[in-house]
């Protein structure tokens, strides 16, 4: 993944992959399911999140406890719950902007729950790690059911969800870091792509300079 200047910055659209210093794509994401895990396991993921050696603050949208006893019961009454072929739960690790502010990178984390959940109508939990370093990142445990009906509202289950909730992810970050005056905004595409395009842009100027020779 990424990144990618505002449009107008002087350093052109993109800045090069190699600078010590951007703004960094990278949301991994995994599902848990009773078919392909073994009992126990999405209690055991938010066990390992909420480790106090790790874990520097929990956040929480759709109703539940931020204690980390009550998060790992919570995942195990998830589970419990679900038929037995059923997807559980997804687990992101989504890495945060050093460049921003630990209460920025909160703020967007927060914002980007708010929105996965459709304003709490499901469950998601955040666990921040390694904010005091170059790789902070945000461990999230999302239960994509609404509380009331049951049904889905990301549609998780569905062709294309995780390549929508990576657009959801640079949509909401992107949104963080102009409004905090941040230059380099994340692009979801490979560098590949983005240096392919770049490169188009450069050769599609360099017709248009020659055909004023």
């Amino acid at each position: 993944m990424g990144l990618r200047r505002k449009p107008g910055s002087p350093a052109g659209r993109y800045a090069t992959p190699w600078r010590t210093r951007m703004a960094i794509h990278h949301l991994n994401l995994r599902l848990v399911g009773k078919k392909t895990h073994a009992p126990g396991a999405a209690g055991a993921a938010m066990r390992y999140f909420t480790r106090a050696a790790a874990c520097q603050r929990i956040d929480a949208v759709g109703g539940a406890s931020t204690h980390p006893k009550a998060l790992e019961r919570e995942a195990v009454r998830q589970e419990e719950a679900s038929r037995k072929n059923a997807r559980i739960c997804d687990k992101f690790v989504v890495s945060l902007p050093a460049e921003m502010s630990l209460a920025e990178r909160v703020a967007v984390t927060r914002a980007f729950l708010v929105r996965l959940t459709q304003d709490g109508r499901a469950r998601a939990f955040a666990c921040y790690h390694g904010q005091e370093t170059q790789n902070p990142h945000v461990h999230i445990m999302f239960f994509d059911r609404d509380s009331e009906t049951g049904k889905r509202v990301q549609r998780m289950t569905e062709r294309g969800g995780a390549d929508r909730i990576r657009l959801m992810w640079e949509e909401v970050c992107n949104t963080h870091l102009a409004r905090g005056g941040h230059e380099d905004l994340i692009d979801r595409r490979s560098l590949a792509a983005i240096e392919q395009e770049r490169d188009a842009g450069s050769v599609d100027r360099l017709e248009e300079i020659e055909s004023f020779d």
